[in-house]
């Protein structure tokens, strides 16, 4: 658990902790100590607070805690009504009277609290701060590993060469489960580090002014990535040979995918330029180092396959191409990138 997590549980223990007070002197002192008045009021605040519960289930903490200590108040004081103070005394505990009880239950609360954020922080705090910076970091490296493969399957399916679809040695196969395992991992690392943005308002700032705001802005460039990634991915499934988009294309022509093959084979340095520039930034959040100064230099020039197609042939972007399987996954190239 990290600090900031820490900070939320300690926040909602000591509001939760105060809340049960009021509600212990309530449930008490509003039918003047009476047993059957108070089962009556306990029952009815118990009933009124499930909806808090349904309503608010991610402050289980406090809920619980107002729970807890009305049980235990209010339980102890209808046991002594019910046993009288002398057998309540004969185990070698004191009686207390009802206002008494409560408070010292907030105080002890309070007293926990404190300890807890004190070795919370030391000897070395584990913040949330450093959790979000590590699954940045994470995200990056997964998203590099991810453009890697989505760009391995994109020439695969070009050149005809996934193999067969139910054997899991085939290129497509793996190709395939490989795509699908990094795109799960970073969708639950991009939960992790939405979570771990929450938490910093409940984290006190220790060593400077964290950029909460940067890395918002980040996390919702690295979605943006991931998303234009996927869409790659998808819509080049109508490249594949026994795929079921292959069936709604023009299945006798090969001249889209033969000239999108031939120009798509020199995107290797670009390929190995996005992985080096998306490394190089997961390892720099990570370590929280600078990036070496010619990291700036590394960014691949934009390619403008539309202007290479024409140079090939002039005639490659009419309409009447539509309905062959490259023209629809050229669209969503252009549009994308």
């Amino acid at each position: 658990m990290s600090a900031g997590q820490s900070g939320v549980s300690y926040f909602l223990r000591i509001l939760g902790s105060f809340a049960a007070l009021i509600i212990c002197y309530a449930v008490w002192y509003i039918p003047d100590g009476k047993v059957a008045g108070v089962i009556v009021i306990m029952w009815f605040a118990s009933f009124l607070q499930m909806y808090f519960i349904i309503r608010w289930p991610q402050y289980l903490i406090g809920w619980l805690v107002v729970f807890i200590t009305e049980v235990l108040s209010i339980g102890y004081e209808l046991q002594v009504s019910k046993i009288g103070v002398a057998a309540a005394e004969s185990g070698g505990t004191y009686v207390f009277p009802p206002y008494y009880v409560a408070a010292m239950r907030v105080a002890c609360v309070l007293w926990g609290t404190c300890a807890s954020i004190f070795f919370t922080y030391f000897p070395y705090p584990i913040t949330a701060r450093g959790i979000l910076r590590r699954d940045m970091a994470t995200i990056m490296q997964l998203l590099a590993n991810y453009h890697a493969v989505v760009h391995s399957t994109i020439k695969t399916r070009l050149r005809g060469s996934e193999g067969d679809a139910n054997d899991k040695h085939s290129r497509g196969r793996v190709l395939s489960h490989m795509r699908k395992a990094m795109f799960n991992k970073v969708m639950l690392f991009n939960s992790s580090v939405s979570h771990n943005v929450y938490l910093q308002k409940y984290e006190p700032t220790l060593g400077g002014r964290f950029p909460v705001a940067e890395f918002k802005d980040i996390s919702t460039q690295l979605t943006v990535l991931l998303d234009y990634i996927s869409l790659l991915s998808y819509s080049t499934q109508a490249w594949e040979v026994d795929g079921l988009a292959s069936q709604y294309f023009h299945p006798t022509s090969t001249h889209w995918q033969s000239t999108l093959a031939a120009l798509l084979a020199p995107l290797s340095s670009t390929e190995t330029s996005i992985l080096t520039t998306l490394t190089s930034l997961s390892a720099s959040i990570s370590t929280g180092r600078p990036l070496p100064p010619s990291i700036s230099t590394q960014v691949p020039p934009a390619y403008d396959l539309s202007r290479r197609l024409r140079r090939l042939d002039p005639q490659i972007l009419h309409i009447r191409h539509m309905q062959e399987a490259g023209y629809s996954a050229f669209a969503v190239m252009e549009i994308i990138s």
